[in-house]
């Protein structure tokens, strides 16, 4: 592993999380615009108040803190506007030896 791809996994767990829940947003959308009763289906508490607009609204506002931090993180490693220690994940490799007997 190279020290970008462990760095880089929060980011892409994350939006594959935005990805299901828009997702899950668009399948509701579509059950009730064409009147399929999808919390009957589902075995969802009629009660329940959770609709597409709820899962949109969330799927915007994780979208919206996922651009903030992704886009900080991509400044921070561009520039290193934080100093810190950044220690170097691959271990430096020994010297070969120049005649092999």
């Amino acid at each position: 592993q190279t020290a970008t791809s462990w760095q880089a996994s929060p980011y892409r767990v994350t939006l594959s999380i935005v990805c299901v829940v828009m997702g899950m947003a668009s399948v509701a959308r579509v059950c009730e615009d064409n009147f399929v009763n999808h919390v009957f289906i589902l075995g969802i508490d009629p009660r329940c108040r959770v609709g597409p607009n709820f899962l949109f609204s969330w799927a915007a506002q994780l979208t919206c803190v996922w651009i903030l931090i992704f886009g900080m993180y991509v400044v921070d490693y561009k520039w290193i506007i934080v100093p810190v220690a950044r220690p170097s994940i691959i271990p430096p490799t020994p010297p070969l030896p120049s005649r092999i007997e």
